[in-house]
């Protein structure tokens, strides 16, 4: 009764699990050598910009609710993985330059990723509420300033999903939102990579999918046989 996505986390476990089983002497062999399990390419579901609106409305102006509405601007705009922006310090975000380091994200890598003008208003009007704004301390935390649990940012999406009357959003369809409006507003599959932070090019063509009008828009106005016959006159194009 699983989805397929989860069947092959499931497989990959135990593909790692049983390798090293063999490697360490602890099995003669490795029980999957012979099973392969391709992962699932489907399209991410993305929210509605009007989704996201929604969310942000359904932050009331108190503490708790400035600091909601900054992590909702700050997935949304960065594309950050929900782990990368629980485990945020104060001290890794620039309010100047709009930028953010992760240490050690997905596959123990460091990289810089970025925000605007708009979720720098709304992260300075959190810090100034901050419990403990030490450069230490972290970025979103608890009213008496402690990291946020492994579950608390997607119990805190799935209330305001509610009092915002729309369907769940979750951290990582924030992720997927930011990377498809960047694809959107420029086509520039070589800048989703590095704002989402893949190591290749292969993740971020998913987005292409998902945003083909400006990709389509992108080819009409770069034709190369356009460019061709624009430098031609109409006689030579008929011969």
């Amino acid at each position: 009764r699983m989805k397929p996505t989860s069947v092959h986390h499931h497989y990959r476990a135990l593909r790692v699990f049983f390798r090293w089983c063999v490697r360490t002497g602890r099995l003669d062999q490795d029980p999957l050598a012979d099973l392969k399990v391709r992962a699932p390419r489907t399209l991410p579901k993305v929210p509605t910009p009007e989704e996201v609106a929604a969310l942000l409305r359904a932050c009331p102006d108190t503490p708790e609710g400035r600091r909601n509405r900054a992590m909702v601007c700050l997935l949304a705009d960065s594309g950050l993985r929900k782990e990368e922006l629980r485990r945020l310090r104060v001290r890794d975000v620039d309010l100047v330059t709009r930028t953010v380091r992760v240490w050690s994200g997905k596959g123990q890598k460091d990289r810089v990723t970025y925000f605007g003008d708009a979720t720098a208003s709304v992260l300075r009007s959190w810090l100034s509420l901050h419990p403990d704004p030490r450069p230490e301390a972290p970025l979103f935390c608890t009213g008496s300033g402690d990291m946020l649990g492994p579950f608390g940012i997607g119990q805190i999406l799935g209330r305001l999903s509610r009092r915002a009357g729309i369907r769940r959003i979750g951290p990582h369809a924030l992720r997927h939102y930011a990377a498809t409006s960047l694809m959107r507003s420029t086509g520039d599959l070589e800048l989703v990579r590095r704002v989402l932070g893949h190591t290749t090019l292969a993740m971020a063509l998913r987005y292409a999918s998902v945003a083909d009008e400006v990709i389509r828009a992108k080819f009409q106005a770069h034709s190369p046989v356009d460019h061709l016959w624009a430098g031609t006159s109409a006689s030579q194009r008929r011969r």
